[in-house]
C-alpha cells in the first residue's frame, strides 16, 4: 500500500483587512443589488428573523423610490410568532406583506404536489410552507425571490 498526498491548498498568506464589517457591509449590499438586477418583480421571504430582514432592508436601500413595489411574503403561525418583527420591518421598508394564511392540515394536504417537485425527501413542514410561499408570490406577479433560510 503506498500513500501519498493527491492535491492540496495553495499557501495563502493573511490579508488585514482594516474594517472588516464595514466590508462585508459592502459585500452584502452588493450582493444583494446584484440578485435585484431583473427585468420582472423580485419579492422576498420575511420570516422576521436577522436573515431575511437584513435582506429585505438592503432591497428597500437599493430601491431609491422605484414606482415597483417592494412584496415581501410571509408564514406567521402561532407556534412561530415573528408579527411583530415582521410588521416592524414592513414599516420601516414599505414593502407590500403578502400573509400566507394556513393551517397544517391544508399544507400537509398538498404534501404529494410538493413532493413531486421536490429534489430529496421532506424532513419537516418547512418544505411544504416554502412551498406555499412561492406559489402565493407566483399569483402576485413576482417571479424571483430572495431568501435567506439560515443556518438552520
Amino acid at each position: 500500500m503506498k500513500t501519498w498526498c493527491y492535491w492540496a491548498l495553495p499557501e495563502v498568506s493573511a490579508e488585514k483587512v482594516e474594517d472588516p464589517a464595514r466590508q462585508f457591509a459592502d459585500l452584502f449590499e452588493d450582493s444583494v443589488r446584484l440578485r435585484m438586477r431583473s427585468d420582472v418583480p423580485v419579492g422576498v421571504c420575511l420570516s422576521g428573523g436577522l436573515d431575511s430582514t437584513a435582506i429585505i432592508c438592503a432591497m428597500a436601500r437599493q430601491w431609491n423610490g422605484s414606482v415597483q413595489s417592494l412584496h415581501a411574503f410571509s408564514y406567521v403561525a402561532a407556534e412561530f410568532d415573528e408579527s411583530s418583527y415582521i410588521a416592524d420591518t414592513i414599516r420601516m421598508t414599505q414593502a407590500r406583506l403578502n400573509r400566507l394564511e394556513t393551517d397544517p392540515i391544508q399544507a400537509w394536504s398538498t404534501l404529494d404536489k410538493v413532493l413531486t417537485f421536490h429534489d430529496e425527501p421532506v424532513h419537516s413542514i418547512g418544505a411544504v410552507i416554502g412551498f406555499e410561499l412561492m406559489q402565493l408570490a407566483a399569483s402576485k406577479g413576482v417571479k424571483v425571490i430572495l431568501n435567506g433560510p439560515g443556518g438552520g
